[in-house]
């Protein structure tokens, strides 16, 4: 323990946190590093279409992808993800003044082992480090805009690079705003407790205020820029997660009361993994609640503790510390709309890959376990032991997680092999006995995610979240794309609606036509895998996956 409680010069300390960065990665995500694993919309892996990016508000994307191409390589993006991860990490332990080599080795921890860069890159592997740059502009944001300068001329060059920044985090996806501003708020609670420091409540507000300024530039510089693309391009907006839909004052108060309540969920309700027992996951469970709830705790308790342990010094009258006291607690009570702001951008629509600004929580709290200033060592070293061990537990569950997560995607992806291959090959007999010329024009009738036979892996189901779901196709377009990316079965894949319309996968998304094949034609077609479920109609192969209306 001496060890880890030995301060280190700034240099060594990046190394370090470098160093930690990729031991936690590999050992979290390595599997996922060097396994393909595409399922979902990481299907679409050579597809790639920028109006979709553009249309949702995410128009740095494109011009990432000239840079890296589009497609989904998880060797490569792991690599710069890694990278991205590890200049967070160097960077939010400049920002907190970090020397301790246990918090950097924690800070790193948390911010790899978290279930939000597990659930994206179970699943979303090729904007993996789409998110994670995301992540990193955000963080460069928050440094900027805290870093003092002497120089007035300097800090205005810091606010608009920061306000730029903004933007471009925005651009590439607009959830990592919430790092930005949890960063911004907890360094003034930070700021708020020395009382020893020389600036006084009033320095500090506008100190506030300035930070939040370049924050707010840079919001409207998105919305601008992304305007005038959709402009220039003609490509029209897209209510997605809420993101371009206008809302009431009773939406706006719903999108509230959904913002605190995800984030007491995120803390509630961790990512589990399978103990093997009913007993086991609760117990497991219990345990990583109860360590939260320990994070927690030590952040609420900081500014009084703090206070009691600063009181004797006398710096300031009473009054003056009990109104920075008040002040340090209702930034508390903001922190939490701070770090899920995204989910009141979305109206209180928000899924698991929008929440990385509540795993920062466990980094402030390390902050203030390293901010602690007390004569009596021993409790200082007693809470730095409760919090290695609390930490300690949530990133170990969450490298547990990771790890039987990736192993659930491995075996659907045998196991869907298998299926679709089964399918692709009644399919190739259905065209030869037809005398069909490949490729094979195909009508998918009916959702693979509703048929049994896509069924769930034993054992597996209690691994969940955004994106993981019984199978890798789920929905319609995805089984096209796992018949000609994963299978290279080179045929054109047709959608049949319950209006007898039909959409050919790849195609513009609008671009629906009347079908040659009526839902009443196939009402008496089984439903895939049996025999009769493949059949040749009017000049096309039709599958039936299912009896209910194909989900697009």
């Amino acid at each position: 323990m001496n060890v880890l409680n030995k301060n280190l010069p700034q240099p060594k300390l990046n190394i370090v946190s470098i160093l930690s960065t990729l031991s936690f990665f590999l050992l979290a995500h390595g599997y996922r590093f060097s396994n393909l694993l595409f399922s979902h919309d990481s299907l679409n892996v050579c597809e790639y279409k920028p109006e979709w990016e553009l249309g949702i508000g995410r128009f740095m994307q494109p011009v990432l992808y000239v840079i890296r191409g589009v497609l989904g390589a998880p060797w490569l993006f792991s690599v710069i993800s890694i990278l991205w991860l590890s200049l967070s990490a160097v960077f939010i332990i400049k920002i907190f003044n970090i020397y301790s080599l246990w918090a950097v080795i924690a800070i790193s921890g948390i911010i790899v082992c978290n279930n939000v860069i597990t659930l994206s890159n179970a699943t979303y592997i090729q904007w993996m480090d789409v998110y994670t740059l995301a992540l990193f502009t955000a963080v460069l944001a928050a440094w900027l805009l805290l870093k003092a300068e002497d120089n007035k001329l300097i800090q205005i060059k810091n606010y608009i690079l920061a306000a730029v920044l903004v933007a471009i985090s925005m651009g590439l996806y607009q959830a990592y705003i919430g790092v930005t501003l949890g960063i911004i708020v907890f360094a003034y609670i930070l700021k708020l407790g020395n009382i020893e420091s020389k600036n006084s409540i009033k320095s500090l507000f506008i100190g506030i205020i300035k930070s939040c300024i370049p924050i707010l530039i840079g919001g409207i510089l998105y919305l601008v820029l992304w305007k005038t693309i959709l402009a220039l391009s003609g490509i029209n907006s897209q209510n997605y997660f809420g993101m371009d839909e206008s809302s009431s004052a009773k939406g706006y108060v719903y999108a509230l009361y959904r913002t605190y309540k995800n984030v007491a969920i995120f803390f509630r309700r961790p990512s589990l993994y399978n103990t093997g027992s009913i007993i086991g996951t609760r117990i497991i469970e219990f345990v990583i609640v109860i360590a939260n709830i320990i994070v927690l705790a030590i952040l609420g308790i900081y500014p009084i503790a703090n206070y009691v342990l600063s009181k004797k010094k006398q710096i300031n009258s009473k009054s003056v510390d009990i109104i920075r006291l008040s002040i340090q607690y209702l930034l508390f009570a903001i922190l939490p709309f701070a770090v899920n702001f995204a989910c009141f951008m979305t109206k209180g629509d928000e899924h698991d890959l929008m929440r990385y600004g509540m795993v920062m929580i466990y980094v402030y709290a390390i902050v203030i376990i390293c901010n602690i200033k007390t004569d009596k060592e021993k409790w200082t070293i007693k809470l730095t032991n409760i919090l290695l061990v609390c930490l300690s537990i949530v990133i170990w569950s969450n490298i547990v997680f990771s790890n039987q997560l990736y192993l659930k995607k491995s075996l659907q992806e045998e196991a869907t092999n298998y299926k679709i291959g089964r399918l692709v090959e009644m399919i190739e007999k259905t065209a030869e006995s037809a005398n069909l010329e490949s490729p094979y024009k195909i009508i998918i009738v009916g959702n693979a995610s509703d048929n049994d036979y896509f069924n769930d892996i034993k054992d597996t189901e209690m691994l969940g979240g955004t994106g993981i779901y019984d199978s890798p196709i789920t929905y319609g377009r995805t089984i096209g794309f796992y018949m000609n990316y994963m299978l290279g079965a080179n045929m054109d894949v047709y959608l049949l609606d319950k209006n007898d319309n039909c959409y050919l996968v790849g195609d513009d998304e609008t671009n629906w036509n009347l079908s040659p094949i009526s839902n009443q034609e196939l009402e008496d077609v089984p439903v895939f895998p049996r025999e009769e479920s493949v059949v040749y109609l009017e000049n096309y192969i039709v599958v039936k996956m299912s009896d209910t209306d194909m989900v697009y």
